[in-house]
């Protein structure tokens, strides 16, 4: 009786384990995917921005001739 109570023990803190990796998982792929908008939303901005740029200057330009 006393093995079979050790190995459900073994298999329940084996489970909580594996629950946990699967978690700590979970969020490192989280991170990596909200790094990565991040940084796509950051480089999008800055495409806009130097369009932006980009336009005035164009537009002074062709208000100055």
């Amino acid at each position: 009786m006393g093995y079979l109570s050790a190995d459900y023990k073994t298999q329940i803190e084996c489970n909580f384990e594996k629950i946990e990796l699967q978690q700590e998982y979970n969020e490192k792929i989280q991170t990596s995917i909200d790094n990565c908008r991040d940084l796509k939303i950051k480089e999008y901005q800055q495409s806009v921005d130097e369009l932006k740029t980009i336009i005035k200057d164009l537009t002074k330009r062709g208000h100055g001739k």
